[in-house]
């Protein structure tokens, strides 16, 4: 197995033709290992965030007092437990997601296979990961979050771009605007998925205290 070379992810003009060529090495065994590395390498990185806002929390907490340590020591196992999610999510991240964008491929006609879909998928991420990786770090230093955040959009666009766009293009063998059409309603439906899970998630905060009323 090969490392994906980020370069040639940067290599926007080029980068259709790269992972037209890639698609030929598509697996289930090449796409079980593609996500175990990103799972290592993203999982790893979350808990060194982890540890990284545990330790300025208990700094600051020991410096306000010994109520405060209580609460910085409780939003710690929050901060751990965020991490452990994050590691489990991105172990099925790929697979879910990928069944969804593959749902609506076939919806708009496409007739390519999920196991490309979802292989081309993992080599962006397996590239983009310790770029991740670096970044999730980062954000867990106090002011710094701020300053990288305009970075973590740009490439949050440009995965849109690298790892939905032309995988269901390529893949699905879709025009320019049916595989935008596509991305559009994957989002569309990522975000619908979002709000429900807010509202559900808030709404179980919400609840318990109107009825102490």
């Amino acid at each position: 197995m090969e490392f994906p070379d980020i370069r040639k992810f940067l290599d926007y003009k080029n980068l259709e033709s790269y992972l037209t060529k890639l698609v030929q090495n598509a697996s289930w065994n090449a796409i079980l290992i593609n996500v175990g590395l990103i799972v290592i390498i993203t999982g790893i990185a979350s808990l060194i965030a982890a540890f990284i806002s545990t330790t300025f929390a208990s700094t600051l907490a020991g410096m306000a007092g010994k109520g405060a340590m209580g609460a910085g020591l409780s939003g710690a196992g929050m901060t751990y437990s965020t991490a452990i999610f994050t590691i489990i999510t991105n172990s099925i991240g790929f697979f879910i997601l990928g069944g969804i964008l593959q749902i609506i491929a076939k919806l708009f006609g496409g007739k390519g296979k999920i196991a490309d879909l979802i292989y081309l998928m993992s080599i962006y991420g397996l590239a983009i990961a310790p770029v991740s990786a670096l970044l999730t770090i980062l954000s867990s230093i106090p002011f710094v979050s701020c300053i990288i955040l305009p970075i973590v959009l740009l490439i949050s666009l440009y995965g849109l771009y690298a790892q939905l766009y032309l995988p269901i293009k390529i893949v699905h063998k879709f025009d320019s605007k049916k595989a935008m059409m596509a991305v559009g309603a994957y989002v569309a439906i990522m975000v619908v998925i979002s709000i429900i899970i807010t509202i559900a998630l808030v709404a179980s905060r919400v609840y318990p205290i109107l009825q102490s009323l």
